[in-house]
């Protein structure tokens, strides 16, 4: 996945409120240098709802392929990230944001990555600057051949309250 560029929908919400949000963009060119490839039409849907100490939510993307001819690699992507959270308070937090994609030109069998897996964060204040810092654990139940069975994602969030 290391050559899809990232891109992420920022969304504030409040205790009690829920929001979503749909976008429709170009997925910027997959090939770098002098030979730049088309880029890939694709269509967002994120949704977030927060009650009391949890924020439950997900996002989805599909990327397509523009055109395949002239041997251009292909990219039929689909990506489902489901989140749940669990604040303790004092800034503590568990988690769960597997991120599940199902590469729809692959080999049968070889289509989708499903991860399982919790993680625990800490909100807090370094240098006067607030950030999450956070470690979560995964265990691919289903993966390509070849892919990683187990995941270790440690994560630091700069944030920037209004």
């Amino acid at each position: 996945m290391g050559q899809y560029d990232a891109y992420s929908i920022g969304i504030a919400c409040r205790e009690f409120s829920g929001a979503w949000a749909r976008r429709s963009r170009s997925q910027p060119p997959r090939r770098r240098g002098s030979r730049r490839g088309r880029g890939q039409p694709a269509r967002q849907l994120v949704l977030v709802k927060s009650t009391g100490p949890f924020v439950l939510g997900g996002l989805i993307t599909q990327l397509w392929p523009l055109s395949d001819a002239g041997g251009a690699p292909k990219t039929n992507l689909l990506t489902l990230q489901p989140f749940v959270n669990y604040n303790f308070g004092k800034g503590w937090a568990i988690s769960s944001a597997p991120l599940m994609t199902a590469n729809w030109d692959a080999a049968d069998g070889n289509e989708w990555t499903m991860p399982i897996g919790i993680g625990l964060t800490r909100t807090t204040v370094f240098n006067r600057r607030p950030m999450s810092l956070g470690v979560n654990y995964y265990y691919n139940v289903e993966g390509p051949d070849g892919s990683a069975a187990q995941q270790l994602r440690f994560v630091v969030t700069l944030l920037y309250p209004r």
